[in-house]
């Protein structure tokens, strides 16, 4: 991948707002788990190389296994996914892929059937802010495996 940009090249309020929705998912209370597979859910169907490398490394830091990684690449059909993680990965996938269809009453009623509207006000903007990241960097062209886990 060629280098078109970097982050020092973006205005600082325009790179600012986005590291603001960034602060506030992560401090949102929303588990970390869960915040894990949506990133590299997202990640996954946008083919965002560096992205998938830093949110996986940091997901094993978290506790997550190897298993449940590699398995989101094909969550649906996997065993090991509560039915709560399924309906979040379902939310991500239908958020992520809008070009292909709408959200269905289905998806968000699979969703509220585990969450309360304010959580899910908050794994909305979990999927806008990963989605968002995953455009930068396809678009500025960040080289992948070179995040190191602080």
């Amino acid at each position: 991948m060629t280098v078109r940009l970097t982050y020092k090249d973006f205005p600082s309020e325009i790179y600012s707002s986005l590291l603001h929705v960034e602060g506030t998912v992560r401090d949102s209370g929303l588990d970390k788990r869960l915040l894990a597979f949506i990133k590299i859910r997202a990640s996954i169907i946008n083919g965002c190389a560096f992205c998938i490398d830093m949110h996986c490394k940091e997901a094993l830091k978290l506790g997550l296994t190897t298993q449940e990684i590699y398995g989101l690449n094909t969550w649906a059909e996997a065993p090991y996914y509560t039915d709560q993680e399924k309906a979040v990965l379902n939310w991500v996938d239908t958020l992520t892929r809008l070009a292909d269809q709408q959200v269905p009453d289905s998806a968000y009623e699979q969703l509220a059937s585990f969450f309360d509207k304010a959580t899910i006000g908050k794994l909305i903007l979990a999927v806008i802010a990963i989605n968002s990241w995953n455009r930068m960097i396809l678009a500025i062209g960040t080289e992948a495996g070179t995040y190191q886990v602080a």
